[in-house]
C-alpha cells in the first residue's frame, strides 16, 4: 500500500516529506550510524526491483538525506566515544 501511495502522490512535497517521516520509525540499539546504514541498504535493494519514477525520486531524495544524518550520526559518536 505505501508503494501504491508514493506512485500516486509521491510527486507531492508534502507527502514525500510525510512518508520519509514515517518511514523510519522504530527503535534500535547500537550506534545510530548502522541503523541508518541499514536502512539506505533496504531502499537500495527496493531500488532494484522499482520502476515507477514517483517512488524512485522518492527513495532518492530520502537516501540522500540519510547520509547526511549518517555524517551527523558519526560525529555524534566519535565525539561520544561510541567508536
Amino acid at each position: 500500500m505505501a508503494r501504491e501511495l508514493l506512485a500516486k502522490y509521491g510527486d507531492r512535497e508534502d507527502v514525500q516529506s510525510n512518508f520519509a517521516a514515517n518511514y523510519g520509525t522504530g527503535g534500535f540499539s547500537g550506534p545510530e550510524s548502522a541503523h541508518i546504514e541499514s536502512i539506505i541498504n533496504s531502499l537500495n535493494e527496493f531500488n532494484r526491483y522499482e520502476t515507477h519514477p514517483n517512488v524512485l525520486g522518492w527513495i532518492e531524495m530520502y537516501i540522500e538525506s540519510l547520509r547526511g544524518y549518517i555524517k551527523q550520526a558519526e560525529m555524534r559518536e566519535e565525539y561520544e566515544g561510541f567508536f
